[in-house]
C-alpha cells in the first residue's frame, strides 16, 4: 500500500468550496480507509432521489427483484448490503447465478414473487422495460425506475451545480475527457445556449475515445 499523503488530502480538502463537497469527500475517504460499502451508499444518499429511492426500497416488506444482470444492478447489491435482493430478473440470463443472486425469467418472477417489486437496473432500455412490465400487469407503485435516475444523472453530472447557473461567459470552453455517444456535447449545447443572454460560441473538445 503506497504511503497516504496528509498533507495533500488536507490540501484537496481546504479547496473544496461547500459544505456538500466536502461532505461527500469525507464519505468516499472513509471508504477507501475501510472499504466499507455503507459509506458509498450514504454518498448516493447525499443527492435527494437517491435518498428518495433508500427509503423507499427499506421500507418495502415485499421481496425485490432487479431487472437487468449487469453493472448497475450489481452496482445496487454492492452499495445497499442492508436491503435484502431476492433475484436478478433478465430472461437472457435465467438459470445462472450473479453477485450470488439467482437471475430469472420474468415469467419466474411472477410465478414465484407474486405480490414483488422490480427495480429496473438498466440505463439503455428503461423505458421498454418499463411499458413490458405495464403490459404484464404490474403497478406503477410496484416498479421503481432506477435506470431511468442513472440516465438522468449522467445528464446532470457536468452542468447541475446552482453556482454555474448565473455564470454563463459569452464564449465557454468545456473538456471531456471521454467519448461515449456524444450526449455530453449536446448536453453542453442546452446548458451554454438556454442563456438569454449568452447566444454566442461555445467550444466542446473531446480527448479520448
Amino acid at each position: 500500500m503506497g504511503q497516504i499523503n496528509i498533507d495533500g488530502i488536507k490540501k484537496i480538502y481546504g479547496l473544496l468550496g461547500d459544505d456538500l463537497s466536502k461532505e461527500i469527500f469525507e464519505k468516499r475517504l472513509m471508504y477507501s480507509l475501510t472499504g466499507d460499502m455503507k459509506f458509498i451508499r450514504n454518498v448516493v444518499c447525499t443527492i435527494p432521489k437517491g435518498r428518495e429511492i433508500y427509503e423507499k426500497l427499506k421500507e418495502h416488506k415485499k421481496e425485490i427483484g432487479i431487472f437487468g444482470a449487469g453493472d448497475v444492478g450489481r452496482h445496487l447489491v454492492a452499495v445497499y448490503q442492508d436491503i435484502e435482493f431476492a433475484c436478478f430478473i433478465d430472461n437472457k440470463r435465467a438459470g445462472t447465478v450473479y453477485e450470488g443472486l439467482p437471475v430469472i425469467s420474468l415469467k419466474e418472477f411472477k410465478k414465484k414473487h407474486a405480490d414483488g417489486i422490480i427495480i429496473i437496473s438498466t440505463k439503455l432500455y428503461h423505458k421498454e422495460i418499463k411499458s413490458q412490465l405495464l403490459e404484464e400487469g404490474f403497478s406503477e407503485e410496484e416498479i421503481i425506475n432506477i435506470g431511468m435516475e442513472y440516465a438522468k444523472l449522467n445528464h446532470l453530472q457536468y452542468f447541475d451545480l446552482p453556482q454555474l447557473k448565473d455564470r454563463r461567459a459569452e464564449t465557454e470552453v468545456f473538456v471531456d475527457c471521454g467519448c461515449y455517444d456524444g450526449s455530453t456535447s449536446l448536453d453542453f449545447w442546452e446548458w451554454y445556449a438556454c442563456s438569454p443572454n449568452v447566444c454566442r460560441g461555445g467550444v466542446y473538445l473531446c480527448m479520448g475515445a
